[in-house]
Order: structure tokens, then C-alpha cells, then sequence
């Protein structure tokens, strides 16, 4: 398996592997990781080789220790993951993320192996938006079509809109399977919720990137801390945006309502969604993210964007409260609705809650994932 990032680096695709993998060695696969090395929180180098799932999942990590978004770190992942992989053995590659297709199309096309690739999101009409920069978004849109429309004996979509871009493009039909991201509820199950002693709590998790939409957030606090004083808006996660961000609590004199935790352990997590009001996830683009499943699964209700993969399963007035993305006025309305109507609050997040018990548990995906592993591999015989 080839992904560029996995911990400690934290972010839904890290999770998504994780608890696949764990659920995969349960139905007999071995799996071997390559990705790049990650600093661990405390600034010091994590393993290069760390053995886990008694010895059924082992995690390569090359290259030196480096924050994601350092050039040399990215560009160097494709050569020395290649070179890592060049002495394993395996019968499929499995590539996550856009990141990782590249090398994964290589290691298929130059081992004779069947080659899978999962994508957490399809950006072709997005990318000048994503990266404010048009030479860079016409080479990624560009690898997009090259890669994942051709280059794979099967590819895995979290969401639907790939399918869509793919047949926009004329690339139908695909070997492509819709496999959803999903829930692990053994975290939240029989566990006590408690009542945030500083009133209203919101919850927000993710990388303090542009993606995950935090500065309309902070906007759309500003606009609410007019209206209420009893409530905070808890922040998980680190990223190049965190001094931005912070300086941004400061012009907007909202220090008293925003407190930003950096990361923290999966237990702490937990219980932070057990222990919040609601759940915040304002993308600005997005695959099928993670966070909103866990949302979910610990019974939060949840205000969210219109983007991406989020429409897919994200309901206005049944699951979820949506609004438009980059909008902290309607983003303000949709926080204060949650606050003042605990029956709309109730009802949204028991529907949100009864789908991914329906739909997203991890156990069916791996089953789902292996069955397109014993196609392409019966598809090489």
C-alpha cells in the first residue's frame, strides 16, 4: 500500500488507513505500507520501519522527517518510495490518494502486479481554486485525467462525483467501485455523553488548511459572539495555517470563544465528540471526509458545507443542518439554529447517527475492499 502521508501525520486519510488495514488483517491480508516520515509532536523522528497488527501490518516510512507541505519532502516521496517498494514482495499495490497515484501506476506497470487505487476526491474543475495558481492546477487536473483515468486495474471513489468527472471526460467504462469512507463506533458505544460546563460547545477536526474552510469559521464566530455569549468553538488539529489562524482570533476578538487544541491522542478525541454540542465542518472542498462520519457515529449533531462528497449523504433539515461554502453569514444562522432548536439538533443527529450505523461501518468496506482485490487479481490469471 502507498500513501504520502500516515502517522504521525494526522488527517482523515491517515485514519481511513488505519482502520481499514485493521479490519483487512482480520480477513487475512498482510499489508505493507510505504509512506513518507512525518516529525512526531514532540519533534522527534518516528521508526522507519514500525511492525503493527502482530506483525501483519508493517509501516515503511522514507525519507527525512518533514512537514507535509515542505517541497523537498513531497517531491523526494515518489523516487525513494519506488526504491522501498523495488524490495518487497507483494501481489497488489494499493495507492491512496492523489499523492500516491502516480507511484502506485509505476510500481503496477513496472512489477507486472495488479495495481488499486482509492480516491478520497476529484478535483478537475476545482484546482485553480485549490491552488491559486493556473500552471499548477492544469498539471494536476492533467495527472488526474492521465492517472486516474486509465492508469489502474480498478479504482476506488469515497464518493460518487468521480464517476461523474470520469464519464465527463469520456472515460467510461472504468473498473471503478464506489467504496465509502467509514465509522469504527466501538469508539463511541456505551460510552457517557456529558454536558460542556462553558455552554455551547462546538466541535471542529481537521488540518489547519484552507480545505477544511477554518477562517469562515472563525468569521462566522465573530458574527455569532454578537448574538451569544454562551459558547466555545473547539479546534483539533495542526497545520501551515495555525499562526494565520490564530492571528485571525485576535483581529476578530474572539479569543474568549475559539480554543485550539493542536493535536491530541485518539482517546482525547473521543471524548471531545462525546463531550461536545455540535459538530462544525465548513470545507471548502472535500471527498467524503471522515470527520463527519464520526460526527455521526458519536451522536453530534452536525453543520456542514455543500461540497464535494459532503452532498452525497449530508441532508439539509434531515442529517444535517448545509449551508454554502465561504459563507460565514449563513454559517452564523446555521450555528445559532442548532444552539436555539433542540429538536431540529435531536433529529438531525439521530438521523446522522442511524445512517452510519446502516452504511459505514469499517468491517463491510474491508470486505468490500478485498472483494475488488480477488477481482484483478483473478482478472490477471
Amino acid at each position: 500500500m502507498l500513501s504520502e502521508r500516515y502517522f504521525p501525520s494526522i488527517g482523515g486519510g491517515e485514519y481511513h488507513i488505519r482502520y481499514l488495514v485493521k479490519e483487512l488483517v482480520k480477513l487475512g491480508v498482510r499489508v505493507e505500507l510505504v509512506c513518507r516520515s512525518f516529525p512526531m509532536p514532540d519533534g522527534s523522528t518516528p521508526p522507519d520501519k514500525e511492525t503493527l497488527l502482530e506483525g501483519k501490518f508493517i509501516v515503511h516510512r522514507v525519507g527525512r522527517p518533514a512537514q507535509f507541505q515542505v517541497l523537498r519532502g513531497r517531491a523526494m516521496y515518489t523516487p525513494l518510495a519506488l526504491r522501498k517498494v523495488s524490495k518487497l514482495k507483494f501481489d497488489l499495490v494499493h495507492g491512496q490518494s492523489f499523492q500516491a497515484a502516480i507511484p502506485t501506476y509505476k510500481v503496477g506497470k513496472d512489477s507486472g502486479k495488479p495495481s488499486v487505487q482509492t480516491i478520497h476526491g476529484i478535483y478537475q474543475d476545482q484546482w485553480i481554486n485549490i491552488t491559486g495558481n493556473p500552471a499548477k492546477a492544469r498539471i494536476n487536473a492533467f495527472i488526474e485525467r492521465k492517472v486516474y483515468f486509465r492508469g489502474f486495474d480498478s479504482i476506488i471513489s469515497v464518493d460518487r462525483e468521480f464517476q461523474a468527472q470520469a464519464k465527463a471526460h469520456g472515460f467510461e467504462p472504468l473498473d471503478l467501485e464506489y467504496i465509502p469512507n467509514g465509522v469504527d463506533l466501538s469508539r463511541f458505544d456505551g460510552k457517557e455523553r456529558n454536558t460542556p460546563v462553558e455552554g455551547f460547545q462546538f466541535l471542529a477536526v481537521g488540518r489547519l488548511v484552507e480545505q477544511k474552510g477554518l477562517e469562515y469559521l472563525l468569521k462566522a464566530a465573530s458574527i455569532l459572539a454578537k448574538q451569544k455569549s454562551k459558547f466555545t468553538i473547539k479546534i483539533v488539529g495542526g497545520g501551515h495555517q495555525e499562526n494565520y489562524l490564530k492571528a485571525l482570533v485576535g483581529d476578530l476578538e474572539i479569543s474568549e470563544y475559539v480554543d485550539f487544541l493542536g493535536r491530541v491522542s485518539d482517546e482525547e478525541l473521543d471524548r471531545l465528540y462525546l463531550d461536545s454540542s455540535a459538530y462544525v465542518l465548513p470545507s471548502t472542498w472535500e471527498g467524503l471526509p471522515l470527520t463527519l462520519l464520526d460526527a455521526w457515529g458519536s451522536g453530534l449533531p452536525v453543520v456542514t458545507t455543500d461540497v464535494g462528497g459532503i452532498m452525497e449523504v449530508a441532508k439539509h433539515d434531515e442529517n444535517a443542518i448545509v449551508v454554502s461554502a465561504k459563507d460565514p453569514k449563513t454559517l452564523a444562522e446555521a450555528m445559532d439554529r442548532v444552539m436555539d432548536d433542540s429538536k431540529l439538533a435531536d433529529t438531525i443527529a439521530k438521523a446522522g447517527n442511524d445512517l452510519v450505523r446502516a452504511e459505514y461501518s469499517w468491517a463491510t468496506i474491508a470486505k468490500r475492499t478485498l472483494a475488488v482485490y480477488e477481482r484483478v487479481l483473478a482478472g490477471r490469471e
